[in-house]
């Protein structure tokens, strides 16, 4: 098995007053987000994205794994949505 180390880190450079990009890094990928800036809460859809998808994985990702997850990361970011009326509207890129 190969093995490789990560260092991960954002930055919310020169334009913007809130840094909304979130990344994790799992033994299989690294996952990033980047919350949809100009819309209510996208630190928090990014955030949300990058935590529940990085749980909702499983150890050997497939096609079918990955689509699971999206729709579970879908779903968590729409109740948080539903559960915090201020939040609606928010949302985020994800890359794995």
């Amino acid at each position: 098995m190969t093995t490789w180390r990560s260092a991960i880190a954002t930055n919310v450079g020169l334009v913007r007053e809130a840094n909304e990009d979130a990344v994790a890094a799992t033994d299989r990928m690294v996952v990033v987000a980047d919350g949809m800036g100009g819309h209510a809460a996208g630190e928090v859809a990014s955030e949300l994205a990058v935590s529940v998808f990085a749980r909702a994985i499983t150890s050997e990702p497939s096609v079918a794994g990955l689509n699971a997850a999206l729709h579970i990361v879908n779903q968590a970011i729409l109740d948080d949505a539903l559960a915090h009326p201020e939040r609606a509207g928010m949302g985020t890129t994800l890359t794995a």
